[in-house]
């Protein structure tokens, strides 16, 4: 994974000169892609920003299919003038070799400009509601300056990696028919932006959109580490601008976009593309240990969505999120929500047929959720000063005595053997990520007497043994695992 240089974090970076950003901009126009990325190549530099157009540029050639142009294009090529071929040539005929030159060169921006630099290329929502655009210079003289205006009128970067992004637009985006705001519909993909959406009619990461995935994602990861090691929240302001606002002013709450494209990296077979899903969650949880997510919200869209799947893939999932305070945390509040639904509910974890899309109203200004004893966060008060407020949200552990009944808590008679594997692996994820913070905090000076209590009186031992010894080969690992790392 590439890193932003320290020279860049330290340093200033100035916008390109109007020069240095012409000599790319008349390859652009004459159809020279390649002689445009080897000049930004050339250009790409620390002190300097590239431009917002050039970065949506290499964008939108980098989404196009890996697919060399046809034999007719390519003996044109060698009789015809770059001006005119450029206006001839179809984009579907973009070189393999430009293609993947586009993706490589912004994964290499990465290395020397600042997340900031080059997020802003991407289509976002605004800070809050209401709140106008930032204008920026962007060159329509070219024709791929002009197709890759679709960037620029999506409504987030999801939407840019669905299948046919780039197709949809050259197939609309000239058509005398289509004005207003239906033209700006098609350029922005709105043909696809509705119930689709949900139900799965359609891809919501392409075949040839999977390097610009990674690439946001790497993104979004340097954008976090880089507010850390500032002293901010561990959270990417970048992910946070890809979900709307809240109308009220308070945390952001929609993340139905990125968990669309998270849950369908993690149907992929492809380990990289599983892990890009993986790697999202862990940055979406992290946001949510902040005050700019809703936590319950994101909690609930979350359960909803393993739930709908019949959590398929759960114990993966779990064992694929990195070993933080943050993803402990996240793993106690969701694992109690699993394990105290499945035990209230008859039939428990039934997997329900997937809801249609409905018109969904905002949370108010406070909400509390049904499970409010298991997630709490403390609310920003608007009187205090800004200097003041805290950067995360507060999430109190449970008590021992919750732990432990719910560990203790039998499967329901009806439970399917499948039910039955989940909710072991539940109790696993609570009462291994409950140990892992609760010897944090024996190290921190701040001892809890009753855990401790039931770890040296043999009571935990015995539930432990209760629970996972001996029922099957998954168990007795799980058994093995817990008495090593509790004892």
């Amino acid at each position: 994974m590439t890193s932003t240089s320290s020279e860049t974090i330290n340093g200033r970076e100035w916008e390109m000169g109007t020069y240095q950003r012409g000599l790319a901009d008349n390859c652009f126009e004459e159809g020279q892609y390649d002689a445009a990325i080897a000049i930004l190549e050339q250009l790409r530099s620390s002190t300097y920003k590239p431009s917002i157009p050039h970065i949506r540029q290499l964008l939108f050639i980098a989404l196009h299919p890996s697919c060399g142009p046809s034999e007719d294009t390519k003996s044109k090529s060698n009789l015809e003038s770059p001006s005119k071929l450029s206006k001839q040539r179809p984009f579907s005929s973009i070189p393999s070799m430009t293609v993947v030159a586009s993706r490589r060169l912004l994964m290499s921006f990465i290395t020397t400009n600042t997340p900031e630099a080059l997020g802003r290329a991407l289509p976002h929502y605004q800070d809050h509601i209401g709140s106008k655009p930032i204008a920026d210079d962007e060159s329509t003289d070219s024709i791929i300056a002009k197709q890759a205006m679709c960037i620029k009128e999506a409504k987030n970067c999801w939407n840019i990696l669905e299948e046919g992004f780039t197709l949809r637009t050259k197939q609309n985006i000239s058509s005398p028919n289509a004005k207003g705001k239906k033209r700006r519909d098609i350029i922005a993909g709105g043909d696809l932006m509705n119930e689709d959406r949900f139900t799965g009619d359609h891809t919501v990461v392409g075949d040839d959109a999977w390097p610009i995935l990674d690439w946001i994602i790497t993104l979004f990861e340097c954008d976090e580490r880089l507010a850390q090691e500032q002293g901010s929240s561990k959270q990417s302001r970048l992910l946070l601008q890809q979900m709307p606002p809240s109308r009220n002013g308070g945390p952001r709450w929609e993340t139905s976009a990125p968990l669309d494209v998270i849950f369908h990296c993690l149907q992929q077979s492809n380990l990289r593309r599983y892990r890009m899903g993986s790697r999202l969650l862990t940055l979406l949880i992290n946001l949510s240990s902040t005050l700019s997510l809703d936590p319950h919200m994101f909690i609930a869209s979350l359960y909803r969505r393993l739930s709908a799947s019949g959590f398929d893939g759960f114990a993966l999932l779990m064992s694929s999120l990195p070993d933080t305070l943050n993803m402990h945390k996240f793993k106690i509040t969701l694992c109690q929500k699993i394990i105290s639904d499945a035990m209230t509910n008859d039939p428990p974890m039934t997997m329900n047929p997937r809801p249609k899309p409905q018109a969904r109203a905002q949370p108010r200004a406070v909400r509390v959720p049904r499970d409010s004893q298991q997630i709490q966060h403390e609310e920003p008060n608007l009187n205090r000063p800004p200097d003041t407020i805290p950067l995360e949200n507060k999430y109190p552990l449970p008590s021992s005595s919750d732990i432990i009944r719910l560990l203790g808590a039998r499967m329901p008679s009806s439970s399917s053997p499948a039910t039955r594997l989940i909710l072991l692996r539940a109790k696993f994820e609570l009462i291994f990520s409950y140990a892992f913070m609760q010897a944090q905090a024996n190290r921190s000076g701040e001892v809890n007497s009753e855990w401790n209590r039931s770890r040296s009186n043999g009571s935990l031992r015995k539930l432990l043994e209760d629970t996972f010894g001996n029922i099957d080969e998954d168990s007795s690992t799980y058994h093995e695992v817990l008495l090593q790392s509790i004892f």
